[in-house]
């Protein structure tokens, strides 16, 4: 008998039934900027970015499939955050020309895989990106807003991926993808990716990261980006240590960037936490019509002081104060269309509720 190297790396001890996890959340905030913009906009703010206004920020259900070998996750989304992700998503072209931001918009992940030999796992889809350690939704992050690393940096990529386990702790993942925040390709290039995740037995985690590509339409340079973080146990309190750098080569020079963030989380009782968070994004657009692959600034910076009641077992309280400052006017005050002012100071109130129950469990085999 003939058995092709697919089929020894899908064999496994017995097959079970599948665990099928269920699961959603709904998050919404309440935000005041001491600017008063006229245009009600928090500039350069990502998914907070909403003054004065009771805002439903981000709604999700998923469902999640995973046996011995098969596993995969559905996600869809609604909300003022999917909306602002796919923005720059462009337009399917020929029999899918109809498809375009608001279509995708509702596709937070969708992917499915399989466990290969010795624990290696083969995804194709769209993933959360693994860039940065802020993601889009407040319930997995620290803060309500996101850094401005996480603002800059991607939240999905669509391609595929391939994970092998290094020892205990340790596990190398790497990719190929249409590009930052893309379902639709625009270019004639692809995306690569390369990272590598270990925890510490203490609990410290760390991550270091490449990914590479064309970012853009048409013949764009390609993008090199190296992104760092540790996550570190101080007693009871967590240090978050966290930097990214890179570059395109251009016609008009080089356009480069470096940002780095510092926060320190701290537990006052079982349902309350304090926090704190600064960062700073340092970014030199190159000399020709492409200019700045961020901002419309060279310097942009912020400080956070926050907190978090724990309600319920999924149901979080945040208030926050955060103070922006850039190096030059990008911040909306009394002009509704240009930004006039350097800096920004804003409160913010969110809630974020949350649930997943096992809606099948894997069943033994009968005795």
């Amino acid at each position: 008998m003939v058995t092709t190297p697919l089929l020894l790396l899908l064999q496994v001890a017995h097959a079970q039934d599948p665990t099928v996890r269920v699961g959603g959340f709904v998050e919404g905030y309440y935000a005041w900027n001491l600017n008063q913009p006229t245009n009600h906009v928090t500039a350069l703010r990502g998914f907070d970015d909403r003054h004065n206004s009771l805002t439903l920020s981000l709604a999700s259900a998923h469902v999640a499939v995973v046996d011995d070998v098969a596993r995969g996750t559905i996600a869809l989304q609604t909300g003022t955050v999917p909306a602002a992700l796919f923005a720059t998503e462009p337009t399917g072209a020929g029999a899918f020309a109809a498809t375009g931001a608001r279509e995708l918009s509702v596709v937070r992940e969708a992917w499915g895989g399989a466990t290969l030999a010795r624990g290696v796992t083969l995804d194709a889809g769209v993933f959360l990106s693994p860039v940065g350690f802020d993601g889009a939704a407040a319930k997995d992050n620290r803060f309500w807003s996101l850094s401005n690393l996480g603002v800059g940096l991607p939240f999905y990529l669509t391609g595929v991926r391939v994970a092998a386990p290094l020892g205990e702790n340790t596990t190398l993942t790497g990719g190929v993808f249409n590009g930052w925040n893309r379902i639709f390709d625009d270019n004639e290039g692809k995306t690569v990716g390369l990272w590598v995740d270990h925890q510490l037995p203490e609990g410290a985690r760390l991550h270091a990261l490449y990914i590479g590509g064309a970012e853009g339409a048409g013949d764009r340079p390609w993008r090199h980006t190296v992104d760092l973080w540790a996550d570190l146990p101080v007693g009871p309190a967590s240090l978050l240590i966290a930097g990214t750098a890179g570059q395109e080569r251009r016609e008009g020079g080089p356009a480069r960037f470096a940002a780095a963030q510092l926060a320190v989380n701290v537990p006052v009782t079982e349902s309350w936490g304090v926090g704190a968070r600064g960062d700073v994004f340092y970014e030199v657009g190159s000399d020709d019509a492409l200019g700045a692959i961020f901002w419309p600034t060279s310097l942009l910076g912020e400080v956070t002081v926050g907190a978090t009641h724990q309600l319920a077992p999924g149901v979080i309280v945040r208030l926050e104060a955060r103070h922006d400052r850039a190096l030059d006017p990008v911040f909306f005050a009394d002009d509704p269309v240009s930004p006039t002012e350097t800096q920004q100071t804003t409160f913010t109130l969110g809630l974020s509720s949350s649930f997943e129950a096992i809606a099948r469990q894997a069943l033994s085999e009968p005795q």
